[in-house]
């Protein structure tokens, strides 16, 4: 592991072209002789001990296509002259101690693809300018203090992938037009203070795999066209407003691994549709307002290991499929109305650590 600073003889090496220091010791600041190294093209010092701000020799790296400065002490804002850098590519901040907000100048970038700027203390809106970086993929946001809503510039961005915004202080509906971001992979919406219903235009980003929407203010009930989404691996909806029944859409969505639906006010029984999803390892439906019996279909779910109803109106026995799933480590019933003896297929079930039956009207 080297240690101790960069030495003033690096801005010697006028031909550098690629400089790597990653997952070191370093320490101190970005030195000022930095800018002579203009035939530089990847600047690599993450996961290091490096401190202080951007310095403006930065700005004369104008061949620089990768800047990455992940998991140090750096803080200060994003200087305005990040501008003159318009071959870079991927630009790394995160985590680190940077605030102030995104400077408009982020739009001359437009060579961009990785813009990561999560976990520092970034705040205020995403600017205007960043519609201009049509060859984004990936853009981290989460983990800030960033308000306001989604600009409208976002749905410019039609090569993006990863959208992640969780851990700020957004508020506003899910716009239209992220209907036109139809490349999204991910989209991660929670923890903020988002509100309203899932816009119908969701239905249109058939290469979904991953929606996250916890904590925050969303109401409305699962619209149907949520069968669209047939890649979908993860549905995160947990605790919002949302209400009505599950549709029978769900059962669409055949790669779905997680279903997380607790602290809303949903209510209905549990669809028959459920048991098409077979690759299903966890589904969390626990306080809301369900009811009726558990449905002969969840004994199809043979990867299910999490399966969480308690604080909610089921009723009916432990049916004896339950024995079906024998991959379960978690299986909580309490407080509803269920009755009956426990079935004596309770006992196939070798992988159960957690079994929770409290406050229902058990017998036998």
């Amino acid at each position: 592991m080297f240690s101790g600073s960069i030495p003033q003889e690096i801005g010697m090496l006028k031909s550098l072209t690629d400089f790597a220091l990653s997952y070191n010791n370093f320490s101190g600041s970005i030195p000022a002789f930095i800018g002579n190294l203009t035939s530089l093209s990847t600047l690599y010092l993450g996961q290091n001990m490096f401190s202080g701000s951007i310095p403006q020799e930065i700005g004369m790296l104008k061949s620089l296509t990768d800047f990455e400065l992940s998991y140090n002490n750096f803080s200060g804002s994003i200087p305005a002259f990040i501008g003159n850098l318009t071959s870079l590519s991927t630009l790394y901040l995160h985590p680190n101690m940077f605030s102030g907000s995104i400077p408009q100048e982020i739009g001359m970038l437009k060579s961009l693809t990785d813009l990561e700027l999560s976990q520092n203390n970034f705040s205020g809106s995403i600017p205007a300018s960043i519609g201009n970086l049509t060859s984004l993929s990936t853009l981290y946001l989460h983990r800030n203090m960033f308000s306001g809503s989604i600009p409208q510039e976002i749905g410019m961005l039609k090569s993006l992938t990863d959208f992640e915004l969780s851990y700020n202080n957004f508020s506003c509906s899910i716009p239209a037009f992220i209907g036109n971001l139809t490349s999204l992979s991910t989209l991660y919406l929670g923890q903020n203070m988002f509100s309203g219903p899932i816009p119908q235009e969701i239905g249109m980003l058939k290469s979904l795999t991953d929606f996250e929407l916890s904590y925050n203010n969303f109401s409305g009930s699962i619209p149907a066209f949520i069968g669209n989404l047939t890649s979908l691996s993860t549905l995160y909806l947990h605790p919002n407003m949302f209400s009505g029944s599950i549709p029978q859409e769900i059962g669409m969505l055949k790669s779905l691994t997680d279903l997380e639906l607790s602290q809303n006010n949903f209510s209905g029984s549990i669809p028959a549709s459920i048991g098409n999803l077979t690759s299903l390892s966890t589904l969390y439906l626990h306080r809301n307002m369900f009811s009726g019996s558990i449905p002969q279909e969840i004994g199809m779910l043979k990867s299910l290991t999490d399966l969480e109803l308690s604080y909610n109106n089921f009723s009916g026995s432990i049916p004896a499929f339950i024995g079906n799933l024998t991959s379960i480590s978690i299986l909580y019933l309490g407080q509803n109305m269920f009755s009956g003896s426990i079935p004596q297929e309770i006992g196939m079930l070798k992988s159960l650590t957690d079994f929770e039956l409290s406050q229902n009207n058990f017998s036998g």
